[in-house]
């Protein structure tokens, strides 16, 4: 599931208090979160060692609602995965701000 395009940072503790209330939720044997977060360091300067670039002072970001919507309907389909939640920001961002937030709730899969 993805959450609404409001802005508003979701709860980590309300989305796990939903996911153990979850009809899969006695498959699960981990959850796994993300915040991905706005840095100040540039990304070419950590992956490529550029020293050319300065400090990250915001960004401006965005996304298309439809394909994060396909992407989590696409993970709930994985082998082992028996809950997502999404969430993105938007807008002017600012160096630790979040980007984004993630819960994944699975198990090991042995095929």
């Amino acid at each position: 599931m993805i959450s609404a395009d409001d802005n508003q940072i979701p709860s980590m503790d309300q989305w796990i208090s939903e996911a153990k209330a979850d009809t899969d939720a006695d498959k699960v044997g981990m959850y796994l979160f993300h915040n991905g977060i706005v840095r100040s360091t540039a990304k070419s300067k950590v992956r490529y060692n550029d020293h050319n670039v300065g400090p990250v002072v915001g960004m401006l970001f965005s996304y298309d609602s439809e394909k994060v919507a396909a992407a989590v309907r696409a993970t709930e389909k994985m082998d082992g995965i028996h809950f997502v939640r999404a969430w993105l920001n938007s807008g002017i961002l600012t160096v630790g701000d979040s980007i984004m937030y993630v819960l994944v709730g699975g198990d090991v899969f042995v095929k």
